[in-house]
């Protein structure tokens, strides 16, 4: 990528991301369709992207079986939340705050002792499957789902975990993260760039830290000092990441990374204008970061914007004009009536 931006075109990945999620809201329902519409035109730039856009078809029926029970998870997070904090606190016998809470069941930080509450319910008589059953009132049809196993024999199993409703949650908050950091960093309006958190650059930081640099010479005899080059590598991925984890931790991986490559880039040349997203629309644009000023992303948002100034510059004439004649109005009123205007001496009227 440092030698050959160009060709690989830098920040290309995270615009597409970005603009198919626009202002969607984020949810387990979007993993797919952002990923069949954007891996499949980046297979070919890593070998883990590759792997992951052709796993959106070979692994379809298991990818399809976790976006399922990841569907469950979310709904308890956003329709049952107190119910499950009071699962919780009852496992734990403590009490659960939102941040541990959202650490265990979101944001698959293990959240303590709550990572004992990830239980099997093995046929059902686990005295804990039936509270958490009854609490977020969980069907039939939403057990059958936690149950189904595509890749295994047989299909359904006679228990479930209940890690597998929120295993794959965190991608939720990842990808909010990831449009934020593009607003954030990349308005149309330089004056409205954003600092980020602590906390946005420390999940920067998990994924971009997974290229462990090394620098790397032209020569293999001697090595000149200034003419040395960085190389990033993409680490190997975790022991047991199949399925939907696998595909959108390495999709996930590879758009961080994209995205700070082309700040780092126009970090080096810190007098440059960038101007990505267009102010009309919102979209980020396929331009370059370095020397760019524009505001907008095509000729057709550039006349609508100037449309809209144009009738507004209209309406607000015409307000002047309607003001001006009330005025006028009024003024020939206290006239009529012997009163001289605001500022002036009582007179006779003629």
């Amino acid at each position: 990528m440092e030698r050959r931006p160009a060709a690989l075109a830098v920040g290309g990945l995270w615009r597409d991301v970005l603009n198919f999620m626009g202002d969607r809201p984020m949810s387990p329902d979007l993993y797919l369709p952002l990923a069949d519409a954007v891996l499949p035109k980046w297979a070919k730039w890593t070998y883990f992207l590759g792997h992951a856009a052709a796993s959106l078809t070979s692994d379809r029926a298991e990818l399809e079986a976790d976006v399922a029970k990841a569907r469950i998870g979310w709904r308890i997070w956003t329709e049952r939340r107190e119910d499950l904090r009071a699962y919780a606190q009852k496992v734990v016998r403590q009490r659960v705050d939102d941040e541990l809470l959202e650490e265990w069941w979101v944001c698959d930080a293990g959240g303590g002792k709550l990572a004992l509450a990830d239980f099997s319910t093995k046929g059902g008589d686990d005295k804990y499957a039936s509270d958490f059953r009854r609490r977020m009132e969980l069907t039939k049809e939403d057990e059958r789902v936690l149950r189904y196993q595509p890749d295994m024999q047989p299909r359904y199993l006679d228990y479930w975990l209940l890690s597998w409703t929120h295993w794959n949650l965190r991608w939720v908050e990842d990808l909010e993260t990831v449009r934020r950091l593009g607003r954030k960093t990349w308005p149309a309006d330089a004056q409205h760039r954003e600092h980020w958190t602590p906390e946005e650059l420390q999940l920067v930081n998990w994924y971009f830290e997974e290229q462990q640099p090394y620098l790397i010479s032209s020569e293999d005899d001697s090595v000149d000092p200034f003419a040395l080059e960085v190389s990033n590598g993409e680490q190997g991925i975790g022991f047991g990441m199949d399925g939907l984890r696998y595909v959108m931790y390495v999709f996930l991986r590879a758009v961080v990374i994209d995205f700070v490559d082309e700040i780092l880039e126009r970090t080096r040349r810190p007098t440059a204008r960038g101007s990505l997203s267009c102010i009309e629309c919102g979209t980020f644009v396929g331009r370059r970061a370095l020397g760019y000023g524009q505001l907008y992303c095509s000729n057709r948002c550039k006349k609508r914007a100037a449309k809209r100034r144009y009738r507004s510059r209209i309406a607000t004439r015409v307000e002047r004009r309607a003001l001006v004649a009330i005025g006028t109005g009024a003024t020939g009123e206290r006239r009529a009536a012997g009163v001289a205007p605001e500022g002036g001496e009582r007179g006779s009227v003629a």
